[in-house]
């Protein structure tokens, strides 16, 4: 389970120039390492956020091989290849790697679900699913959600036939994971809502019913975690015409998409520790720390 820091705390960063020459704004990684508490934050678990800080810090240091904290400062990385992010990358996992499909839904919906559990609270959650990858991703999420102690359902309007989905549907059942029906009944008694409708293939307007779920996801005031693309944007012109949602929280997967520099939210998480060291360097992707399987960036 991620750990968090309190403020007290000098913050623990890597500054990722080699992001910044294909995303021209710039990130730093704080790896489960909050800033100073928002007056408009959902509150967090006083217990844990607190009594565990100096053992995260102490934590983190020796993953590092520090003895000094003051050694833990600004690292720069080589420069990605701009070309090499959304669908080039599936691609070269699975045809030069020997990745298969189930293996990226798997550990991608399990970076998701470790993002949502370091910033949010357990308690109910409702997961919008759709019908390609990006909703797979969402299954898999949800079942690691409910093993962290998270209430999970699931809104899925269009399933697909294909024995993948279907079998990660057998699984969500297994861990007692309903599929509801009623969109709005569910987001009025849900904390949080996970966006997996669309991914990276997105083009032009969703066609019903994925266009009255955006309606209704554009119109609640709950927090709203958006899987690799918030639904209704471009995957490199963002939301131009405000049509998609606006989420509260972004998990990358693999590499933030050209898009994440109109994410506006307030967590802005990458997962993708599964990829191999020669993608991840010329990606520029840094190193996870310890056991954790996604890494917080913040916006400079």
């Amino acid at each position: 389970m991620p750990q968090r820091a309190s403020d007290a705390h000098p913050r623990i960063e890597e500054h990722v120039g080699a992001m910044a020459a294909v995303y021209p704004y710039s990130y730093s990684i704080a790896s489960h390492i909050r800033r100073p508490a928002r007056s408009d934050a959902p509150p967090g678990p006083p217990d844990r956020a607190h009594t565990k800080s100096a053992r995260s810090v102490s934590a983190i240091a020796d993953i590092l091989n520090c003895t000094d904290r003051s050694e833990l400062s600004r690292m720069r990385l080589p420069p990605p290849t701009p070309t090499a992010h959304g669908p080039r990358v599936d691609v070269d996992l699975m045809s030069k790697f020997g990745y298969t499909i189930e293996q990226l839904m798997e550990l991608a919906g399990l970076s998701v679900a470790e993002s949502i559990a370091a910033e949010y609270r357990p308690g109910k959650v409702l997961l919008c699913i759709g019908p390609g990858n990006n909703g797979g991703d969402g299954l898999v999420a949800a079942r690691h959600l409910a093993q962290f102690g998270f209430c999970a359902s699931l809104f899925y309007p269009k399933q697909p036939a294909k024995s993948l989905y279907q079998s990660l549907v057998r699984q969500c059942e297994a861990f007692n994971i309903p599929v509801v029906q009623d969109l709005d009944a569910e987001l009025q008694s849900s904390d949080i809502v996970v966006d997996a409708l669309f991914g990276f293939s997105f083009k032009g307007t969703p066609r019903a019913p994925f266009d009255k779920v955006l309606e209704s996801l554009r119109a609640t005031n709950k927090p709203i975690i958006a899987v690799d693309i918030p639904s209704g944007w471009d995957v490199e012109a963002g939301n131009p015409q405000s049509t998609g949602i606006l989420p509260d929280m972004l998990v990358s997967l693999t590499a933030p998409k050209l898009c994440a520099k109109a994410f506006a939210g307030r967590f802005h998480y990458l997962g993708g520790r599964f990829i191999p060291p020669e993608m991840a360097e010329t990606l520029g992707i840094p190193a996870y720390p310890g056991a954790s399987n996604c890494l917080r960036l913040q916006i400079d």
